[in-house]
């Protein structure tokens, strides 16, 4: 079971091993919950485990072709696509789903260049995606040894995880920057003039699912912080 704080609105969307899936709203009003119309089947290529709150809907990325998307105000689930999997992969291979900004990111990392890939960007109309960025991280890999494996296939060659696609403005200026993880790391990428400096280190006190890669933290596990009037 999934919870999101809405500005006093609560949403969850639980479902069994059978993909049957009930979305419930929580009013924070008069304290209760209540199902938001019925009960729906998913395939198991949803991803329920992390949702994005976007342009007035709740977001779950997908495996296969399709997302889903639950507009809170009208309290309708509709699907968007999902980008165009890599010829010669049997499944997607995702790195990063998340929002900064106002604006809707998906990156999907395939080899055998591990250390290049694309930022997309979903368009306002869930009409598609399309590539904001285009990433190349092998200066990155120079200045910072640690993350590079000898030995090893070319798609697992580097080390890294992706944190956060961070889009702001400054003044007349806007800025958006990819947070990495690389061994015992934070770096700070610029997607916009490519520079990276170091963000500082992290400690040792490694995940059982990480141990010797190095790394303790992933996208997956990551809550920018938010203010709400309300305790979750």
């Amino acid at each position: 079971m999934r919870e999101e704080s809405l500005s006093g609105t609560h949403a969850t969307a639980s479902c069994s091993a059978a993909a049957s899936v009930i979305i419930k709203m929580y009013h924070s009003d008069d304290g209760l919950w209540r199902e938001s119309g019925n009960p729906f089947f998913a395939s198991d290529a949803i991803l329920f485990n992390r949702c994005v709150f976007w342009n007035g809907a709740l977001h779950w990325v997908g495996r296969g072709e399709l997302a889903l998307s639950f507009d809170v105000e009208q309290e309708c689930l509709h699907e968007m696509p999902m980008p165009p999997e890599k010829e010669g992969w049997a499944e997607r291979r995702l790195g990063y789903f998340g929002e900064s900004g106002d604006h809707l990111y998906l990156i999907e990392i395939y080899g055998p260049l591990p250390a290049g890939f694309d930022v997309m960007e979903m368009k306002r109309d869930y009409s598609g995606w399309f590539v904001r960025y285009h990433v190349n991280i092998n200066a990155v890999a120079a200045n910072y040894p640690i993350m590079v494996r000898q030995n090893v296939q070319e798609m697992h060659h580097f080390i890294f995880s992706l944190m956060h696609v961070i889009h702001r403005r400054l003044g007349e200026k806007e800025e958006s920057i990819l947070v990495l993880h690389i061994p015992g790391k934070f770096i700070s990428y610029n997607l916009i003039d490519e520079t990276f400096m170091d963000l500082g280190n992290v400690s040792h006190c490694l995940t059982n699912r990480d141990v010797g890669l190095g790394l303790e933290y992933s996208w997956e596990g990551l809550y920018p912080y938010v203010n709400t009037l309300s305790y979750l």
